[in-house]
């Protein structure tokens, strides 16, 4: 397999750690900068947030069909309360929404965001030194560093050139 460099990459290239590097301690190493962290961070937002979407779709889709046929089944045998079981399924709604917790709202209560959090921690760990995906994010990091920097020297203002 052969991979291009497209051009104004060809003199990023992966991080290697040096047997130097592999021996130093967690104190020893070279921090990590923020935006590094920030980016990955930003690539696990991304990721829980499609994630919860994605429950909320499915969430909705049996729903949908489950609220119809509760309202029939109010209809037909609700009584005096024919919308007893459309409600039931009304709240049902509203504390999954809590639950699954889409665009964060802080609330009381049990959250996804309690059973995410601690993975979300576990994978950005492993990006940094020592970590199993450090070299991969040491690599996206220098590509992203470089294309920042190309923009940074750029005026997007200037219409001269």
């Amino acid at each position: 397999m052969h991979a291009t460099i497209p051009d104004g990459f060809d003199h990023c290239e992966a991080v290697t750690p040096t047997l130097d590097f592999i021996a130093m301690t967690d104190e020893e190493q070279p921090a990590t900068p923020a935006h590094h962290d920030a980016r990955m961070r930003l690539v696990l937002d991304v990721a829980v947030f499609q994630l919860k979407i994605a429950t909320e779709a499915i969430r909705d889709l049996f729903l949908s069909p489950i609220s119809i046929i509760a309202a029939i089944i109010g209809l037909v045998a609700g009584g005096e309360e024919p919308d007893q079981y459309f409600r039931r399924v009304q709240r049902f709604g509203r504390r999954s929404d809590l639950w699954i917790n889409v665009f964060g709202h802080h609330h009381r209560g049990p959250s996804a965001d309690d059973m995410v959090r601690p993975l979300e921690e576990k994978l950005l760990a492993q990006t940094r030194p020592g970590g199993r995906f450090t070299r991969g994010a040491d690599h996206v990091n220098q590509l992203l560093d470089t294309v920042n920097r190309k923009q940074a020297g750029s005026d997007p203002t200037d219409t001269n050139g």
